[in-house]
């Protein structure tokens, strides 16, 4: 029922509309960031604005309808898209022109398939939005709708459909022909549709965009029609102009969009009639249940930073594009078509979070959708593998078979075939696991205790790189104890959507670690989750490489030639824990020389069971992913995460490469030492 592997296998083919979806979306990464730095209170600004307008909705409501009318506006409640349809169709001349501006409600709603079988002609204005219709094909992102066609196509297609063989190539001349085709059009339709970044309660409409088009749809025809969202209500101008500003800066990394139209009510003398229509579609219930992903401004600024996206574009949804849209989904039609339309698609990266206006928290609130549906999908898949993670002993067992497959040259074999999940054998190392209750003493002068968190992955596949973690700490003069009894964290059953023993895994962590001191993890993702999900233990939490910069680590005998280094931040280091240069600070105090390496997207592909689940996907972002950090050829790949780690060399192996993947522990530890060695004596 839920079966994806068609749909990805199909965008993940289409080299040339992945490229240019890249193409698209990368200067407006590197701007927006950039422009955000000129107005530092725009996020809070926002994402206030837009809690409190749902807060008090019903109010807002009432009085945004009173003002409009006031103004001189047509104004009515669509319950749903049905309704907004017949209010229009009751409402226009037959065989209308109609031109449209940008409204993804619209498009939600099917108002344009609405009119065009009731006999009328739509056209649609937006640049983007018009060359799809050219192509029949839907849209490929909520701001830029033509991301992801390339340029010959819109040449062949304009050259065809306008009947200009000629017509070349470059964006001057495509953009010139658009214009000259949709003139004469704008000069004699006789109805238009716009959406709306934003209805303000004191009887406003404000609309942003880049083309000139919305100014010539909203005022030429005879009759226009607002199609608006009631999320889309903000208390005052003000506020609108600050959404639409956040919009500028996100979505296309611009100070404020080129043109901004507020519609204040229809001219006495001249200009159309004004009908605004205020839908529901569901959205009032929606909101009292969940109302964070309703505070969504479509800007399209998580798409832009999103892996998945990248990967599988507009296939990465359905009427509502990306994790926003699918949560979305999810509140108006339901658990099943959210998870038909790819709600376990999300990484969790957490990418999407400080690239939003307003800081929607997608992973977590898509992780709460994950567990409250009535049917889990591959469910016997995650039981089985989350019950492996909370057994240590099946998990040390899987350590050895895995080590067999690697000694054999199996696993090689199958990442050579390109294959990753159903073919799947990471190497884990073959360091003895560090008892229970141990203590290890601080080197030179003490500074100090902390704890080790063991973990269950990390502590039964990767013991080598514990032993790398206490060496560090003690070398740097702190006590180093290990607790007597362990337990998982709980974070790969939150991202699988099966929580449930989450509470009894934090009461069992908390009794493991008594007392103040720091507990020192080297897995970013646990560190992640027990920092994002208040317990006792979360102001005790430490990633090694964020305590060790704070503690000030003592630099090593350094290396007779540098090593060079490119550096993998885990999505849960950078974006959940905000950690986004310790690593390279603490590798370059220990000799290293850290190179600069282009990264398409942040993620690796782990993410829990994601690559056991969508091996396709991940197997994609792990051969990228290496391919970007090896390209400026260093002598090693570092990463701060076990399942990054896993990931990362599986990339690199896959594509005959030779270039050893360590843990910063690692990398520091051997900095510590003549010879890296992992036999637990030398520690």
């Amino acid at each position: 029922m839920y079966d994806h592997s068609e749909r990805i296998a199909r965008a993940l083919s289409q080299q040339s509309v992945r490229e240019a979806r890249r193409a698209g979306t990368q200067g407006i990464r590197q701007r927006a960031p950039e422009v955000l730095k000129r107005f530092p209170n725009l996020q809070d600004r926002v994402r206030k604005t837009k809690e409190n307008a749902l807060l008090h909705l019903s109010d807002l409501l009432k009085e945004t309808e009173n003002h409009l009318l006031a103004r001189g506006f047509h104004v009515f409640r669509a319950k749903n898209g049905e309704e907004a349809a017949r209010y229009i169709l009751e409402r226009i001349p037959e065989n209308s022109l109609v031109i449209k501006s940008k409204s993804n409600l619209a498009k939600e709603i099917h108002l344009p398939d609405a009119l065009a079988q009731a006999g009328h002609r739509i056209v649609e204005t937006d640049l983007g939005d018009h060359i799809n219709q050219l192509l029949g094909r839907r849209s490929g992102h909520v701001l830029m709708p033509a991301l992801g066609v390339d340029i010959p196509t819109i040449q062949s297609t304009f050259q065809s459909r306008y009947q200009e063989p000629d017509l070349g190539s470059e964006p001057e001349e495509l953009v010139g022909a658009a214009r000259r085709h949709l003139r004469s059009i704008l000069e004699t339709a006789n109805v238009s549709i716009s959406g709306a970044n934003a209805v303000t309660a004191e009887g406003e409409v404000v609309l942003m965009e880049n083309e000139g088009n919305i100014r010539a749809v909203t005022s030429l025809p005879a009759q226009h029609f607002v199609v608006a969202g009631i999320n889309k209500i903000v208390p005052s101008l003000e506020d609108g102009l600050a959404v639409v500003q956040a919009a500028s800066v996100f979505g296309v990394g611009q100070d404020f969009g080129n043109y901004c139209t507020v519609l204040a009510g229809p001219g006495r003398d001249f200009g159309p009639e004004v009908h605004v229509l205020l839908v529901d579609g569901g959205r009032s219930d929606a909101i009292q249940q969940e109302p964070e992903p309703f505070y969504c401004i479509n800007c399209g600024s998580c798409l832009n930073v999103c892996p998945v996206f990248a990967e599988l574009g507009e296939a990465y949804g359905g009427e509502r594009i990306g994790g926003i849209g699918i949560m979305q989904t999810f509140l108006l039609d339901g658990a099943e078509r959210a998870t038909q339309d790819g709600l376990d698609l999300c990484l969790g990266c957490q990418r999407c979070i400080p690239a939003c206006p307003v800081r929607i928290d997608t992973p977590t609130i898509t992780n709460r959708m994950k567990a409250a549906r009535p049917v889990q999908p591959n469910a016997k898949l995650r039981r089985r593998f989350l019950q492996l993670v909370l057994s240590q002993g099946e998990l040390r067992w899987s350590r050895h078979l895995f080590q067999a497959s690697a000694a054999l040259g199996i696993s090689r074999r199958w990442h050579r075939r390109g294959k990753m999940a159903r073919d799947f054998a990471p190497v884990p190392d073959a360091a003895p696991p560090i008892r229970p209750g141990s203590v290890f003493p601080a080197r030179g002068e003490e500074r100090g205790s902390v704890w080790l968190f063991p973990g269950c992955v990390m502590d039964a596949w990767y013991a080598g790189i514990h032993w790398d973690t206490i060496r560090v700490l003690t070398e740097n003069g702190f006590h180093v104890r290990v607790p007597e009894s362990k337990a998982c964290c709980g974070a790969l059953h939150e991202h699988a959507g099966m929580p449930d023993p989450v509470p009894t895994l934090l009461d069992q962590n908390t009794t493991a670690f008594p007392g103040t001191d720091p507990i020192i993890l080297n897995a970013a993702g646990c560190g992640a989750f027990l920092k994002q999900h208040p317990n006792p233990l979360t102001p005790r939490i430490r990633d090694l490489s964020e305590f060790l910069l704070e503690v000030g680590i003592r630099p090593p005998v350094r290396p007779s030639r540098p090593k060079k280094v490119s550096v993998h931040l885990p999505c849960h280091l950078a974006y959940a824990q905000g950690i986004d240069t310790a690593p390279q600070r603490l590798l370059e105090i220990a000799g290293y020389q850290v190179l600069d390496a282009f990264e398409r997207e942040a993620c690796c592909g782990s993410a829990g069971t994601y690559n056991l689940e969508y091996p396709d996907i991940a197997w994609r972002l792990a051969r990228e992913k290496a391919e970007d950090l090896d390209r400026p050829a260093p002598d090693v790949i570092c990463t701060a995460n076990p399942g990054c780690l896993m990931q990362i060399r599986a990339g690199v192996e896959a594509l005959d490469r030779r270039t050893p993947v360590e843990h910063l522990a690692t990398l520091l530890a051997t900095a510590y030492r003549e010879e890296g060695s992992h036999d637990g004596a030398s520690y």
